[in-house]
């Protein structure tokens, strides 16, 4: 029995200091990183998105990852997505991407460097899902995005998902 709590209480322990040293890492900025309207988070971004694109415009039910590149120059460039996207929503949803580039904060004293910015997103009502045909989607999509930055995993940064009808807004 003293053994199983030692065990517990150290398990504990270490995912109390990992989780600490996981939030100050993501808070604290690095003079060298890519910000929306220079915050710290994709809460805002996401808005934005929300904001020039109408998810009443996404009818079939999806999950994707929309993937843009952006470099320390400004440019927005490699605007994909992965999964079911309809191709009409990602036109839309693309300029919309494209529309963000001068609120992007970059680090423009290295031109070379960049930031994956991915998006997970999901179209239709989560009424349309039918049985775990979401948790299959989401899986696919994500194998493939592992597969497409592989080599780039380190130079990704994820945001909060941009949702469709009936799933939950980003809320601050």
């Amino acid at each position: 029995m003293e053994r199983i709590v030692t065990k517990k209480t150290i398990t504990g322990a270490l995912l109390g200091l990992f989780l600490s040293l996981s939030a100050l890492a993501q808070t604290a900025q690095k003079p060298n990183e890519f910000y929306f309207k220079e915050a710290n988070t994709s809460f805002y971004f996401i808005k934005f998105l929300e904001q020039n694109f109408s998810t009443e415009e996404s009818q079939m039910a999806s999950f994707s990852f929309l993937i843009f590149k952006i470099h320390g120059s400004g440019d927005i460039t490699d605007v994909q997505y992965i999964g079911g996207l309809y191709n009409p929503v990602f036109a839309v949803i693309k300029s919309a991407i494209l529309k963000s580039k001068p609120m992007w904060t970059t680090p423009k004293r290295d031109p070379k460097a960049y930031k994956w910015v991915v998006i997970p997103y999901y179209g239709g009502t989560y009424k349309q899902w039918k049985g775990n045909d979401l948790a299959l989607s989401t899986y696919s999509s994500f194998e493939e995005l592992n597969n497409r930055l592989k080599r780039d995993i380190q130079h990704m940064y994820m945001t909060l998902p941009l949702g469709g009808i009936g799933f939950e807004k980003a809320e601050e």
